[in-house]
């Protein structure tokens, strides 16, 4: 049993171990990956680290910093693949000397090959030497630092991930002549990456990127990495529009309040957010005003446009081998003629209603729309109509013109095949109706009813009916086989 000063320091130093236990029940404050170390010592254990710091000359040379608060985070959002590149800001406080900063993933999907350390203020004076993975530690990394300023530093940690998603809803409503519609656009942010993303500024891609490996594979070190290039193209197309951000950043003195705007859109705020709309070379950028919260396993939803007085064309169609029932759609066109154009539409849900002369609205259909680039014609597929029937019936079928080899066995023939398409309108108002016969093989194709050539192997008929009226369209094919083919 030791006594006088030695054992009030055994006694001090067992309290220091039972805080420390106690501190290591509880997660760390600041939330996020973050904890910096100095080398062998956790920041985590305050009193250890006194008694270290107390009793060996060589860590009292080493960083000790608390673990900092996120105080900035940026995500942008491609559609086209499972990736996110998130820029995140923190304030440092760093000794002069070694520091230790680690970097933990565990329960997210973070490609660890993609993980960057930047000083954003100071930056000629902290230094990054390494890094490692520690053993025992699949979902970590540790930076060895080295600074010559003693205090605050805004650093910035960057990295792409997996899990977080963005589409587009469309809403149209038909006016009850079925001439114009109005249209209104929302973007929706889903985040299923493991991770909360606090007061963050979003930005969404519309463009394609391609990669060799999803991100989430990587997020145990169990794919390839992203190539570097993709890395590169992905941080290279972003810098530009990046530039208001990084000089908010760096203009901080002693805080970074203020580095993505003001204010969270709340469902009670006055006005929505706007979606600030920017040409890349490649892509479309919306960039989402003000700062918003995306929990891990939530969806957020923002309006993106209105317009109103689309002119569209109603009409219905039914293609063989394709869909047998005849479809309505809802054609028009991303111009300024349309009073759209001004970006590309990307793809998404799109959900259209009409209303009826009393002021009522009705359902049309539901469809998921394809990538609109600015010019190019958009088809809305509402889906079947059951008063609008097209029932293409075989009349007759023979073979014609036989040839045979010097064997005497049939090396070629014609098929003949008379057809007869019967229409009927059941609806109270005319419509427009698009008939495609898709043929294959060398084959000629005659109709008395007018007709064109859609393309290399399908033909078109385009018939206006009125209310309640019924017509036939009959056709012949004659398709060449063997030695009596063509092409």
């Amino acid at each position: 049993m030791l006594g006088g000063k030695y054992g009030d320091s055994i006694l001090i130093f067992r309290e220091f171990i039972h805080g420390c236990l106690r501190a290591l029940r509880r997660p760390a404050d600041g939330g996020g990956f973050f904890s910096i170390r100095p080398v062998g010592i956790i920041v985590y254990c305050p009193h250890i680290i006194l008694i270290a710091l107390l009793g060996t000359a060589a860590y009292a040379r080493m960083g000790i910093v608390t673990i900092p608060k996120r105080d900035a985070v940026q995500i942008t959002i491609y559609n086209s693949a499972d990736l996110t590149l998130v820029r995140e800001r923190r304030l440092l406080t760093l000794s002069k000397g070694k520091n230790r900063l680690e970097f933990s993933w565990a329960g997210t999907l973070i490609d660890p090959t993609s993980i960057q350390f930047d000083a954003r203020t100071h930056a000629d004076e902290v230094e990054l030497i390494d890094l490692s993975f520690p053993p025992g530690a699949p979902n970590a990394l540790v930076w060895n630092i080295e600074s010559k300023y003693e205090g605050e530093v805004a650093v910035e940690i960057s990295y792409f991930t997996s899990g977080l998603s963005w589409s587009a809803d469309y809403e149209g409503l038909v006016d009850a002549d079925g001439r114009k519609m109005k249209m209104a656009s929302y973007v929706k942010v889903t985040n299923g990456s493991g991770e909360d993303y606090d007061d963050a500024q979003i930005r969404l891609v519309v463009g394609t990127i391609h990669l060799v490996e999803n991100i989430a594979d990587l997020a145990n070190r169990g794919g390839r990495p992203i190539p570097v290039e993709v890395q590169y193209e992905a941080r290279e197309e972003m810098s530009e529009s990046m530039m208001d951000w990084d000089k908010s950043a760096i203009a901080i003195s002693g805080s970074m309040d203020g580095v993505l705007g003001s204010g969270a859109y709340a469902l009670d705020a006055i006005a929505p957010p706007e979606i600030i709309r920017e040409g890349l070379s490649e892509y479309f950028l919306y960039t989402v005003s003000g700062i918003h919260a995306v929990p891990d396993r939530w969806s957020v939803r923002w309006p993106n446009f209105s317009q109103d007085g689309i002119e569209i064309e109603n009409f219905y169609r039914q293609e063989e081998g394709r869909y047998d029932d005849a479809r309505r759609f809802v054609r028009l066109r991303n111009d300024k003629a349309h009073h759209l154009g001004e970006e590309p539409l990307p793809d998404g849900a799109v959900l259209v209603y009409q209303v009826r002369a009393r002021g009522e609205r009705i359902f049309l259909g539901r469809a998921n729309s394809k990538y609109i680039p600015i010019g190019e014609t958009w088809e809305i597929d509402l889906g079947a109509d059951p008063d609008v029937t097209v029932k293409p019936r075989l009349l007759k079928r023979s073979v014609e013109s036989v040839e045979f080899n010097n064997r005497g066995n049939p090396a070629g023939w014609d098929i003949r095949e008379e057809w007869r398409i019967e229409i009927l309108n059941s609806r109270d108002g005319a419509i427009e109706i698009e008939v495609d016969r898709n043929l294959d093989g060398d084959f000629d194709f005659r109709s008395d009813v007018r007709h064109e050539k859609y393309d290399l192997d399908t033909y078109r008929f385009k018939r206006i009916l009125k209310p309640q009226e019924r017509e036939e369209i009959p056709y012949v094919v004659t398709t060449r086989k063997g030695t009596r083919a063509r092409r």
